[in-house]
C-alpha cells in the first residue's frame, strides 16, 4: 500500500494527481487505474486503463499503456513504475493482475525496468 511510497511521492499524488482527479477518470466501467513511469523523480511516460479503441473487445490496462505510451523500451532502463487505483476520495488498491505482473517482470528481466511499488 501507500507506506511505501517515498515522501516526495506523496506529495506529487496529492498535489498533481489526487487534486486533478477527473483528468485520470476514465470510460472503464469499474475502476481508474493510473501507471506512472519515472526516472528518478521525473515522469517519463503516463498511461491508465481503458476500453480498447480496437473492435471495443477488451480493457488496455494502465501499465501497458504505460509502456506503449514511452515508445522506446530502452527508456526503461533504470525506470520506476508508480501504480494506483484512484478512488472517490483516496487512492484505493492496485495490485498488478498476474498478466500485467508477468509484462513487469518481462521489462525488468529484459529492457532494465528497475522496480515497481502500487498502492
Amino acid at each position: 500500500m501507500t507506506e511505501m511510497f517515498p515522501t516526495w511521492l506523496h506529495k506529487l499524488l496529492d498535489s498533481d494527481i489526487l487534486s486533478q482527479k477527473n483528468r485520470y477518470t476514465t470510460k472503464h466501467t469499474t475502476h481508474n487505474h493510473v501507471a506512472i513511469l519515472f526516472q528518478g523523480r521525473k515522469i517519463i511516460a503516463i498511461g491508465q486503463n481503458r476500453i480498447s479503441g480496437y473492435r471495443r473487445t477488451g480493457t488496455v490496462h494502465a501499465e501497458a499503456d504505460a509502456i506503449h505510451s514511452l515508445g522506446d523500451t530502452s527508456k526503461l532502463r533504470g525506470a520506476t513504475m508508480v501504480i494506483i487505483r484512484i478512488g472517490p476520495s483516496s487512492l484505493l488498491n492496485s495490485k498488478p493482475c498476474p498478466s500485467c505482473q508477468c509484462l513487469l517482470e518481462k521489462c525488468k528481466r529484459t529492457y532494465g525496468l528497475r522496480s515497481w511499488i502500487y498502492s
